[in-house]
């Protein structure tokens, strides 16, 4: 029976409406018992409709219209609720997406090949520790060739060495 089931020697009575706020489970020593305390509660309480206890094919919540990051959930995938139709508001395409991965923030809807470009772009671009001799290197990319800076003891004093670089031969 529905909200009847058996774990180890115990036989567990389980019951919830969310419509009239109500949750039971009950551990009983016997199947016969378990099931007379479900029909009582199902008497009481109402009976429950298949789906509406979040089963498989039931959407939990709706996320139709929301913007979540940088999508705009449109609907459902017809027969999995756990896809969804969104639109990237980055590069406007519609795409299909789990929606864990967007809820959760995995996907972020950002193409690989800018935010590849994002990360490494930060204050201390052109510059790295050089773990043999306990010094910071600053160096700059000309014409497709690689030009050494200097070694420096401080990341300050490479990040500058490289912006006084880009100064003179970008600038």
């Amino acid at each position: 029976m529905r909200g009847v089931r058996k774990r180890g020697k115990y036989w567990i009575a389980n019951y919830q409406n969310k419509a009239k706020g109500v949750a039971f489970e009950k551990y009983l020593s016997t199947e016969q018992e378990a099931i007379k305390l479900r029909k009582k509660w199902e008497k009481e309480y109402g009976q429950v409709k298949r789906g509406s206890e979040g089963g498989k094919g039931t959407i939990r919540k709706d996320y139709r219209g929301k913007k979540i990051g940088n999508f705009l959930i449109i609907d459902y995938v017809p027969e999995n609720h756990k896809r969804v139709l969104v639109k990237n508001l980055i590069t406007n395409e519609f795409q299909e997406k789990s929606l864990n991965s967007i809820t959760s923030g995995q996907s972020t809807g950002i193409p690989k090949s800018i935010a590849t470009r994002e990360s490494h772009r930060h204050e201390g671009v052109g510059t790295l520790f050089n773990k043999s001799n306990n010094k910071w290197v600053a160096r700059i990319n000309i014409n497709g060739k690689r030009k050494f800076l200097g070694s420096f003891l401080t990341q300050e004093e490479a990040i500058a060495a490289r912006k006084t670089a880009e100064q003179k031969y970008f600038n």
